[in-house]
C-alpha cells in the first residue's frame, strides 16, 4: 500500500511537470509570435 502511495505521487508529479512545461512552451511560444509580428518593438 505504501509503494502505491508513493507510485501515485511520482506519477502526479510527472503529470504536473509536464503540464508545466506545456504552459511554459505556450507562453513562449505566444510571446516569440508577438515579437515577429511587431518586430520594430525589439
Amino acid at each position: 500500500m505504501i509503494a502505491f502511495s508513493v507510485h501515485k505521487i511520482d506519477r502526479d508529479e510527472k503529470l504536473t511537470f509536464r503540464v508545466t512545461t506545456a504552459a511554459s512552451m505556450a507562453i513562449v511560444c505566444s510571446v516569440l509570435n508577438r515579437l515577429a509580428r511587431h518586430p520594430s518593438r525589439m
